[in-house]
């Protein structure tokens, strides 16, 4: 804790001298500035992730989702190294940075955020054996309550108008004060210390000088700090770019409670079910999976459009008919009678959009023919299908046998609203959560029956 005046500048000597001195592979630090601002200097260090200010609600929101889930994941890697990131360290864990979150002006970051504070109490608690420390600064003594006060072992008292706030504070100090001088406090290292407080640079230069350091900095490290997730405007490849290219997950979209990317796994799943009340709204999510799917080494992708409602991507690799897809379909049929004679050894990814209207319109022999190879396609395992349409289509679809032997209505993408008004897929999650408006670019992903809103993946160049 830090209290009195001249706390910019206390903060701004901390995160200085240690940004100097630390790479950002040993210590991150996140600044939450709801004072004067003049934090905002240190925010190209490679060593900070964030400095956030009071008017960036979600950051804000996300940070903490952060620090809890580094919390979570660093107490189940410390398990055998006595709890301890110190300890882990020491050890020869694996390098992971020291955390240092900094809230200055902590008193107006609790009336604007009431919320965090018996959360701040938890997180200030139990992090600093986890490696995560925190630096509050106030402009009072006695303006954080005692509760999150007795989390911090170590406080720093800078200059205070009446000389009896002093005690308060640091317990010992009698009548012992700083100088009057700028920038000197006390401190309690095994007895009361008078201090100064040190300038980085010639104080009138001073912002400029670190905001040069800090541009320097990037040169010389190779990272940076990971930032404070947030969920993007458009998801597109770059958004899930960890992910492109893996059949085991499949980025289909980004989690909004969790910020998580939303993936599928087309090797244990040769079919896979995308559907909605109205699926011809989507395109721009159809187009971005079939860039995904293209980014696949050594993959093909067959994109069969019924509804005729896709402006398609064009690429060497993909193959794309539209109506009664009379050329697709052979085409498909040429590339299942290639893989049973095992002359082509690549994955191909089908896409089947408007499959109801597609089997309605053609011959029974024909439908035979396709239906037959949705059934056995299975024992391929090289040739994987996405099948989309809309909920009241897929009613009458999951009675067909190739329906039942490859799609799982446990598990697939619902478009948009209306979820919680079908009964065909079968979803565990509250119906109230489900009844929630979204927007046209939000949808569901269902994994065993749990339903969590995600935004849709989606093609950039559709947004150009």
């Amino acid at each position: 804790g830090a209290a009195g005046s001249g706390k910019e500048m206390a903060l701004a000597s901390i995160i200085y001298s240690s940004i100097t001195t630390h790479t950002e592979k040993e210590l991150n630090y996140y600044i939450l500035d709801f004072g004067a601002e003049t934090l905002t200097m240190f925010k190209n260090a490679p060593q900070v992730g964030e400095v956030l200010l009071s008017s960036e609600t979600e950051k804000i929101n996300n940070l903490f989702k952060l620090l809890n889930d580094t919390l979570e994941e660093r107490k189940k890697l410390f398990v055998d190294y006595n709890g301890s990131y110190d300890f882990y360290v020491k050890h020869g864990g694996k390098e992971i940075p020291m955390i240092v979150v900094i809230i200055n002006n902590i008193e107006a970051f609790l009336e604007t955020y009431p919320d965090y504070e018996e959360t701040l109490g938890q997180l200030t608690r139990d992090s600093l054996k986890y490696g995560i420390a925190f630096i509050l600064s106030t402009n009072g003594p006695n303006t954080v309550r005692y509760r999150l006060r007795q989390n911090f072992a170590q406080n720093i008292v800078l200059q205070f108008n009446d000389p009896s706030d002093y005690s308060s504070v640091l317990p010992g100090v009698r009548k012992k004060q700083p100088s009057k001088a700028y920038g000197r406090g006390l401190i309690n290292l095994d007895g009361i210390f008078e201090f100064q407080t040190a300038y980085s640079y010639k104080e009138e230069k001073q912002a400029e000088y670190i905001k040069t350091v800090c541009t320097k900095l990037q040169d010389i490290c190779q990272g940076k700090a990971r930032r404070i997730p947030i969920l993007p405007e458009i998801v597109d490849t770059e958004s899930v770019s960890e992910y492109i290219g893996d059949l085991n997950q499949i980025p289909v979209g980004i989690e909004k409670d969790t910020l998580k990317v939303a993936t599928i796994n087309m090797n244990t799943n040769y079919m896979y079910l995308v559907t909605g009340e109205d699926v011809t709204q989507n395109e721009n999510f159809i187009n971005g999976l079939q860039n995904n799917f293209l980014s696949i080494p050594n993959s093909k992708v067959v994109l069969l459009d019924a509804l005729s409602t896709i402006s398609p991507l064009v690429s060497d690799n993909l193959l794309y008919d539209s109506g009664m897809c009379s050329q697709g379909l052979e085409d498909l049929k040429n590339i299942y009678n290639d893989k049973i004679d095992k002359k082509d050894n690549s994955t191909v990814i089908v896409t089947l959009i408007g499959p109801h209207l597609l089997l309605n319109k053609m011959t029974p022999e024909d439908k035979t023919k396709l239906t037959t190879m949705l059934e056995e396609a299975i024992k391929l395992q090289s040739i994987k299908f996405i099948i989309v349409d809309t909920i009241d289509n897929i009613k009458q679809l999951a009675y067909e046998k190739w329906f039942k032997t490859g799609v799982s209505l446990s598990d697939g993408i619902w478009l948009g609203n209306g979820i919680s008004n079908q009964f065909t897929l079968k979803v565990t999650t509250s119906s109230r959560v489900l009844r929630e408006e979204v927007q046209e670019d939000f949808g569901y992903i269902i994994s065993k029956g749990k339903a969590s809103l995600m935004k849709l993946m989606s093609d950039q160049k559709n947004h150009e």
